[in-house]
């Protein structure tokens, strides 16, 4: 381990270990990497996007979807009232 890396932990070692007194943390990453897995297997089958505006929407309806799971909401109703005007996405 370099020297940078150990004086980086000694001084990050509080939110390093932060999953050890607050449950609400996971201590791993799996969240994000299978997040990013859905995006890494889009583009081994297809080849990539045609452009970058398609991989936004694709991002835009994969990120509703796996809201909706983590909710246990309907998918199909919630798209439906996304489209239908009557449920915002954002809410500032």
């Amino acid at each position: 381990m370099s020297r940078d890396s150990r004086e980086y932990i000694r001084e990050y070692v509080d939110a390093h270990l932060r999953f050890l007194t607050d449950f609400r943390i996971e201590f791993t990453n799996n969240l994000a990497k299978r997040g990013l897995r859905k995006i890494k297997t889009k583009l081994k089958i297809a080849g990539g996007f045609i452009n970058l505006q398609f991989a936004k929407y694709y991002c835009d309806a994969i990120s509703i979807i796996d809201t909706c799971k983590k909710q246990n909401m309907n998918i199909g109703e919630t798209i439906k009232n996304i489209f239908m005007g009557k449920k915002k996405i954002f809410a500032f």
